[in-house]
């Protein structure tokens, strides 16, 4: 089988970064990652969000379901240029956010064919032109 080219307009992501869980009980999650799978817990948020890793790959985010885009994302990705991935997936024709900042790091959510919402994230800021937006 043939592997399929990656066109040059294509976003520069470096890896899987986080694979979120929105569950209904964050507690019972918890225990489940942590104690069942003996998954290390790497960080707790006062909202309950707690991270957990098995030592290399993804973390995961175990989180309560919210009615927000980001309780829709599965998973993220991850680019060292969020201005170049913006762009190039809006040139490419997707239909992206635009750009929300929290903090230092920067993100934008768009579907895939199947309607699942997907993010990508960097740990900086993007280009001041380009449309962006702070909670």
């Amino acid at each position: 089988m043939k592997e399929p080219e990656v066109q040059n307009h294509a976003p520069k992501l470096t890896s899987i970064g986080v694979i979120f869980r929105h569950v209904k009980d964050v507690a019972a999650a918890c225990d489940f990652y942590g104690n069942s799978l003996g998954l290390k817990q790497l960080w707790k948020a006062p909202n309950g969000a707690t991270a957990f890793t098995a030592g290399s790959g993804p973390i995961i985010i175990v989180d309560q379901k919210q009615e927000s885009i980001e309780s829709e994302v599965p998973f993220n990705m991850e680019t060292s240029d969020i201005s170049h991935a913006y762009r190039s997936m809006k040139e490419y024709g997707v239909d992206v956010s635009d750009i929300k900042i929290a903090g230092n790091s920067s993100m934008f959510f768009f579907k895939d064919p199947d309607g699942i919402t997907l993010m990508i994230w960097a740990n900086h800021l993007p280009d001041q032109k380009l449309p962006q937006y702070r909670e």
